[in-house]
């Protein structure tokens, strides 16, 4: 199958397990004709509420999307490989002549325009956008598609509804701060006395430092936020608990912004808190 051969290139490629690619494995392993020119990475971000959409409508929207995408760009690529993503959006690898890099921008930032314009017809949505850097070798696909990666995230603290094609350079001065280490102690405190206050002073305490940081990274936010989820179940003892951390990791990708990050981190602490003390009354 073509289409799943495809999608499999893409996944190793996301996770850099990929094999130095050439024009010819591209033609004869997955039937794409790819030509000398740009090759550049695209990302096609929806963020929803996990309660807005539900399963069957994300899917709906994740489709039509793409679908724009895709008839927007047709006719001005040599090739492309693009496919739907679960967590929401269209990731991509677009191959065009290079004096067509400013044509294939305005394509894509119409395109954008056109999704924004729309999404109140399926409720509380955003729509973002990013791009990884141009490059004419197929054995720099990867990079390209890292660096979308990472762009599509400056969303969080820039805001959806934009096309981002600036690779943050470096990193902020967040990773200084030894936020885990401060997170932990406060958190574990929480969780010994089962005080919801006390786990959101922990979360605060997060905040403030962050709001401390310069050009904190979209990236830093997420890594961050994803890593306190992790240490509280860590400290709950939970049934399930790789399945609990799989759902507020997939929920933190449907955030589109800091306060909807902590939002989260705030109801699962609340969450598992509250089964506690109902544990412990139950116990009574």
């Amino acid at each position: 199958d073509v289409v799943r051969l495809r999608e499999l290139l893409l996944e190793r490629l996301l996770e850099q397990k990929e094999e130095t690619l050439t024009f010819e494995r591209l033609r004869e392993e997955y039937y794409l004709d790819m030509q000398p020119g740009f090759f550049q990475a695209v990302w096609l971000k929806i963020d929803s509420p996990e309660e807005e959409l539900g399963e069957e409508g994300k899917h709906i929207v994740i489709e039509r999307s793409g679908r724009l995408l895709l008839s927007s760009l047709a006719g001005k690529c040599f090739d492309m490989l693009c496919t739907d993503r679960d967590w929401g959006g269209t990731i991509g690898i677009l191959n065009y002549a290079k004096d067509k890099q400013d044509e294939i921008r305005r394509i894509l930032k119409d395109c954008l325009n056109q999704l924004e314009s729309g999404k109140n017809l399926y409720g509380d949505l955003a729509f973002s956008m990013a791009v990884g850097g141009a490059v004419t070798e197929p054995s720099q696909i990867g990079k390209s598609l890292k660096e979308a990666s990472v762009i599509i995230e400056e969303r969080l603290v820039k805001g959806t509804g934009r096309l981002f094609d600036y690779m943050p350079e470096g990193h902020s001065s967040l990773h200084e701060k030894s936020l885990l280490e401060k997170y932990l102690r406060t958190i574990t405190h929480a969780i010994e006395i089962m005080s919801e206050e006390e786990a959101q002073k922990a979360l605060e305490g997060i905040k403030a430092e962050i709001s401390k940081v310069r050009d904190v990274r979209g990236y830093e936010l997420l890594e961050l936020v994803n890593s306190c989820g992790a240490l509280f179940l860590s400290q709950v003892e939970s049934r399930d608990r790789r399945e609990k951390l799989q759902h507020f990791s997939a929920r933190c990708r449907q955030c589109a912004s800091q306060e909807g990050l902590f939002g989260v981190l705030e109801g699962l602490q609340k969450t598992y808190i509250r089964e506690l003390v109902q544990q412990r009354e139950g116990d009574m």
